[in-house]
């Protein structure tokens, strides 16, 4: 059973937890502890003080990753890659790495003054060699398969994934070689944020293949 007296409310405060709420707590707890030195009387030079305001200063540091740590608890909140998917795998749902964006640009060629409908032969862009962004410039995305102008005037699409296309380099070398990988047949990236869905290889004189 539960006493009145310990359902008295508390003096000391528990929401207190930064600096300029927790130094004044310090002040007034020196003056409870004795009468011969009054730290809000003295000035900044004093050791006492020095203290006073460096555990303070401790206290509010602390608090403030202690908050955070709450925070990564909820989804709503959390700002580290493995809060988050600790939240989301604990309510049955894994989410995938990093994917670029994609999606289709519809591409019209009209000719001009030499080429015309009688003599046009179509042509292939190809693929990695358009680059476009969007009006601030700020989001880009790269080609990722041969566009194929065939028709005057005809429109013709071709994929684009969000990003900008940087070559693997190994030793100043774009081929990869078998002793270029560990033991488990791997070799890592030195960029980070690398999507799963933007990684191409290809055999030596063959064509690129999506992984």
């Amino acid at each position: 059973m539960i006493t009145n007296e310990e359902l008295q409310l508390s003096k000391m405060s528990y929401t207190d937890k930064d600096f300029a709420s927790i130094y004044p707590d310090l002040l007034d707890l020196a003056s409870q502890l004795t009468n011969k030195w009054d730290p809000s009387l003295s000035n900044e030079s004093d050791p006492g003080v020095v203290l006073l305001k460096e555990g303070a200063f401790i206290a509010d540091h602390n608090n403030y990753n202690i908050d955070k740590n709450v925070l990564e608890n909820f989804l709503p909140s959390a700002t580290q890659d493995r809060s988050v998917r600790n939240i989301t795998e604990m309510n049955g749902y894994t989410p995938r790495y990093y994917v670029s964006a994609t999606g289709d640009i519809n591409f019209t060629f009209n000719g001009n003054d030499e080429i015309t409908l009688n003599n046009f032969m179509g042509f292939t862009i190809p693929a990695y060699t358009i680059v476009v962004t969007n009006e601030d410039e700020d989001i880009t995305y790269t080609q990722v398969e041969d566009l194929k102008i065939g028709n005057l005037g005809v429109s013709s699409s071709c994929k684009f994934m969000e990003g900008s296309l940087i070559q693997l380099s190994v030793n100043n070398s774009g081929v990869i070689l078998l002793e270029n990988l560990d033991e488990n047949n791997r070799i890592y990236f030195p960029d980070q944020y690398v999507a799963e869905n933007g990684i191409f290889i290809h055999n030596v004189e063959s064509d690129y293949h999506d992984l």
